[in-house]
């Protein structure tokens, strides 16, 4: 039953994703063409170099807003809100409901940062083709992972990790929010973003207390690492809180879903 619900999940959003998906893509191509090959000198061409350009940061602007809307928008009046009734029905747990929407909202999110990313590392850097395309980002890589004196995969594998991570993790706080907001009967939007600050807030407050507990016991025990070790301490620490905290956010989730579901 899970299968089937990502697989209705993932129709769901794909058109409207794949939608805005196409529009990056083809903006991406039309504005490099423009501003490479179209010189300005009016005040027509000016504007036909300029508007493409807008039009492409209005679409990014879009696929960012988008991606947030629908993670808060398909959890909310999915589970919460009046198709809830139905949803709830059928032969599936709670948290396979929770697992659905995570999975198909990390997969957009994680897309969607892919996607913004190429599309920018287009436009800034001048390439020749694939080959060059990638040779340039082995470049990027291998720059920074030997600021932190890591190999390039390292470093990229270190970084894909945090990401994935730190997506999931902020995706189960934000349900945890909406969950526990439905509980108001009046104020569920206000109630939902005050337990998203919050829990963000302790979050916080929690990560560097333990930090500050954890560099106290590395001065007794006398670690002195190098930059290497350092940051991969950081990677480690960044990718294990996380997961800490997200799996805190999906017991609360479940719960509210489970003994605490308010849908009038």
């Amino acid at each position: 039953m899970l299968i089937k619900l990502l697989k209705h999940e993932i129709k769901a959003t794909g058109r409207i994703f794949l939608s805005i998906y196409a529009l990056l893509v083809i903006f991406s191509v039309i504005t490099k063409f423009v501003n490479r090959n179209m010189r300005v000198d009016s005040l027509f061409t000016g504007i036909l170099v300029i508007l493409p350009t807008i039009l492409y940061a209005c679409i990014i602007a879009g696929v960012c807003v988008m991606t947030l809307v629908l993670l808060i928008q398909r959890f909310s009046k999915n589970l919460l809100g009046a198709e809830g009734y139905l949803m709830h029905t059928l032969p599936v747990r709670p948290w396979q409901h929770i697992v659905c929407k995570l999975v198909v909202s990390s997969f957009w999110t994680i897309c969607s940062v892919i996607l913004v990313s190429f599309s920018a590392l287009y436009m800034a850097v001048d390439v020749g083709g694939w080959r060059s395309f990638l040779e340039t980002f082995r470049g990027i890589l291998a720059s920074a992972g030997a600021t932190f004196r890591l190999s390039g995969n390292a470093f990229f594998w270190g970084f894909a990790t945090i990401l994935i991570v730190y997506i999931v993790e902020k995706t189960l706080m934000v349900y945890a929010g909406l969950a526990i907001g439905q509980l108001s009967s009046k104020q569920k939007v206000g109630a939902s973003v005050g337990a998203i600050v919050g829990m963000n807030i302790v979050e916080q407050l929690l990560g560097v207390a333990v930090l500050a507990i954890l560099g106290n016991w590395g001065k007794l025990v006398n670690m002195n690492g190098t930059n290497a070790e350092i940051i991969r301490f950081i990677f480690w620490w960044i990718i294990c809180s996380a997961a800490a905290f997200g799996a805190i956010y999906a017991v609360i989730s479940n719960l509210m879903l489970k003994r605490r579901l308010n849908l009038a």
